[in-house]
């Protein structure tokens, strides 16, 4: 669940948008009725749904589809950006979420779509779709942690997430959850 949500400063045009976080920002979690692509231009994202948390540094980009409840957080200052797809290619990349390795050309083609430099309508349906060719071609490259089940776990994970600097004992941040030592 997200902490200390920080507002970014926000730019957005139609179907995409830029949002530059300070560090440690943290969006709602929230839900899309579209599906959308979460690039960091600068910076690492983390992107959390219930199927577990990516980690998305500038090399990758994810994808989550519509419908999927999640949220964000910046690990330093962060340019984050975002592009909706419409259905007809948005059933084109995967059901779920997804991290993909980054081409050249599919960065040059979300920041220009993401960017405040608009292109007409026809001309971003076409980059649109080169995009999601280049997609296609690009194998999936998980950077993904899953998320506990287990109360204590989650417990504990909830602890790190807070901290994670926190180089504490397993076996304490287990006493602090209320987790009985392994034998």
């Amino acid at each position: 669940m997200p902490v200390g949500r920080q507002v970014p400063e926000s730019q957005l045009w139609p179907g995409a948008g830029m949002h530059l976080w300070p560090s440690g920002g943290t969006s709602s979690e929230h839900a899309h009725p579209r599906g959308h692509l979460v690039y960091a231009a600068r910076g690492v994202l983390s992107v959390h749904t219930e199927r577990g948390t990516s980690i998305v540094p500038a090399n990758r980009l994810t994808w989550i589809p519509a419908g999927f409840s999640h949220y964000h957080r910046a690990h330093g200052s962060t340019d984050m950006r975002i592009l909706f797809l419409p259905a007809a290619l948005a059933r084109l990349v995967p059901g779920h979420p997804a991290v993909f390795m980054v081409s050249g050309l599919a960065r040059e083609v979300l920041l220009t779509l993401t960017g405040p430099n608009q292109r007409d309508r026809d001309a971003r349906a076409r980059l649109r779709r080169v995009l999601v060719d280049e997609l296609q071609e690009a194998p999936e490259q998980p950077l993904q942690l899953p998320e506990p089940r287990d109360d204590r776990l989650r417990a504990v994970a909830e602890l790190l997430y807070e901290d994670p600097a926190d180089n504490t004992a397993l076996a304490e941040l287990g006493q602090r959850v209320g987790a009985a030592r392994a034998l």
